[in-house]
């Protein structure tokens, strides 16, 4: 039986949002994984690679899920 409405996990579409944003697949799972931990900042990602447009858009998300999921400080 498969289920129409399937319940993601938030990290899981932030992971997604950012794969399609460019970034590679590998490091945007890592970021939305550290982000659910409240691991991420932007040093975190500089280290990762992310550079200019990537690092707006990174930054940008990483702001929209905390604020979505209530994680903000």
């Amino acid at each position: 039986m498969k289920l129409k409405n399937k319940i993601s996990d938030p990290r899981e579409l932030l992971a997604d949002k950012l794969n399609k944003a460019g970034i590679d697949a590998q490091k945007a799972l890592w970021i939305a994984l550290d982000t659910g931990m409240n691991a991420v900042d932007k040093k975190y990602l500089i280290d990762l690679g992310l550079r200019e447009q990537q690092l707006k858009v990174a930054e940008s998300f990483i702001k929209d899920f905390y604020w979505e999921n209530n994680f903000s400080d």
